[in-house]
């Protein structure tokens, strides 16, 4: 465990949570019908790469409908993702969740290391709920529920 001394500062997380903030942000404004979800999620990890921070690549958005958590899967970053890409439509409904972290930018993301082992990594709680970062550094975490219209995107939760 980090000591006093060695914990972030206020600006730091002031800057992690303006940086995910930013990031949500950015993304609802790329959306509108026929923009790939890959478009949205790099230009997201690059935000939050360009600021200095790390991603949780172990959660991501969801598709809201019927049920809280449906297809597609909504990641905010794109390199080294497995899953499949999706073309945005009229109607749909998307959980876009962003979670950044003060662990330093993983090198994999810019593609100087094979695999994901610097990324922002987390760890389970006792309880099977609880999730802390496994540096035990700071994250953020930002959620809307976003329509995507015919011209754009509108903000369910605001």
């Amino acid at each position: 465990m980090p000591s006093a001394a060695d914990s972030p500062g206020i600006s730091q997380r002031r800057a992690l949570v303006a940086a995910t903030q930013r990031v949500l942000t950015q993304s609802i404004e790329r959306m509108r019908p026929g923009v790939p979800w890959s478009e949205i999620a790099l230009a997201a990890e690059n935000t939050a790469l360009d600021a200095g921070f790390g991603i949780v690549t172990e959660f991501v958005g969801h598709g809201v409908g019927r049920q809280l958590h449906e297809p597609p899967k909504v990641p905010m970053f794109w390199t080294g993702y497995q899953g499949e890409d999706f073309v945005l439509r009229e109607g749909q409904v998307l959980a876009i969740e962003p979670i950044l972290t003060l662990d330093a930018a993983g090198d994999w993301l810019r593609g100087t290391s094979p695999g994901p082992a610097n990324r922002s990594r987390v760890v389970g709680g006792a309880d099977h709920w609880t999730v802390r970062t496994a540096s035990g550094k700071p994250a953020c975490h930002a959620e809307h529920t976003v329509l995507v219209t015919p011209s754009g995107a509108e903000v369910l939760t605001a």
